[in-house]
Formats: C-alpha cells, sequence, structure tokens
C-alpha cells in the first residue's frame, strides 16, 4: 500500500538540513517536501527515484508531489537540499554545507 510522505526541511544558518535519517520509501509512495523558511528544491545529482529514466541532475520543489517511480532491487538516490528563504538568499548543499543533503533508500 503506498504512503504519503511529509518531508520538512529545517534551516540552520546557511544549511537546509532533511530529516536524518530521510523514511524509508516504496515505489508509488508519494512525497512532499516544504520548509517554513520558504520554497524548497530537492536536487538529485545523480539518478532519481521520481524518474524511470537515467537522467541526473533532475530537481523537484516544494510545489510538487511526485510518486516514487523506481522499481528495480532496493537503492539509494542521494539528494542536494536548498531553501530560498522568504527575504532572498538561498541556502542548502554545498562543499561548506554538506549536511543540506541526505539519502533516499527505496526499496529496502
Amino acid at each position: 500500500m503506498p504512503k504519503p510522505h511529509i518531508i520538512e526541511i529545517t534551516v540552520n544558518g546557511n544549511e537546509a538540513l532533511p530529516p536524518n535519517p530521510l523514511p524509508d520509501m516504496d515505489t508509488g509512495d508519494t512525497v512532499k517536501y516544504f520548509s517554513r523558511a520558504g520554497m524548497v528544491t530537492i536536487v538529485f545529482p545523480g539518478r532519481s527515484p521520481f524518474r524511470t529514466d537515467d537522467a541526473v541532475m533532475t530537481s523537484i520543489t516544494s510545489d510538487d508531489t511526485p510518486s516514487i517511480k523506481y522499481s528495480g532491487p532496493p537503492t539509494t538516490f542521494a539528494c542536494h537540499c536548498f531553501v530560498v528563504l522568504s527575504d532572498g538568499p538561498v541556502v542548502g548543499w554545498g562543499p561548506a554545507h554538506p549536511r543540506s543533503g541526505g539519502d533516499h533508500h527505496v526499496g529496502h
């Protein structure tokens, strides 16, 4: 039975922090990301669990509520988190802020 996941990205200084660990997910689950601080963008530097192709560097935003489309063997999808703050600046993942990301475990 597919599950809905609502994932809050919190802001701490220049970091956009997902929960650690992110919830385990399965094919058909839906995911909604949000932040009380602003608009969220989640970037998948490799493949995305929300796509069936092998495209890399794709993203979703807090306007989206996509479903997990990946249906292969259990795997992990890395993500980078960003938040556009209400007053304009963008905070999130970078070499100095590696906690602004996480791993989506799908089918585990």
